[in-house]
């Protein structure tokens, strides 16, 4: 699995978790705007790896790893809700924020306007 990370790495950690339809959000220009504020961070799945399961596990340990076990804000899209959920559940993922956004018309309006 692939992760991004856009932002200063000193600011607070965003992870946005792409759904089927928004599969490149780096280019949506309400999520750009968090880039100046946050540390946003994309995690890519390889297409084998599409089971919330596989995908909530490889996501917890970048936590553990890269960000000491917490996020500011843990937001999914569309059909990500499920990976979100594990990494709440399962995986008890320290976050301030989660959001899940179903909005496909715009993209991550929702999320820019709770987090910002």
């Amino acid at each position: 699995m692939l992760f991004t990370e856009l932002g200063d790495r000193h600011k607070p950690a965003i992870m946005l978790i792409g759904g089927q339809k928004e599969a490149d959000i780096k280019t949506n220009k309400q999520i750009q705007t968090l880039f100046k504020e946050f540390r946003v961070i994309l995690p890519e799945p390889e297409l084998r790896e599409r089971e919330a399961e596989t995908v909530a596990k490889h996501i917890y340990q970048y936590v553990a790893q890269n960000c000491g076990g917490k996020l500011y804000a843990l937001c999914g899209f569309s059909d990500s809700w499920e990976i979100a959920q594990k990494l709440l559940e399962k995986y008890h993922v320290d976050s301030c924020k989660v959001i899940v956004e179903n909005e496909t018309s715009e993209p991550g309006k929702m999320i820019v306007n709770i987090i910002c």
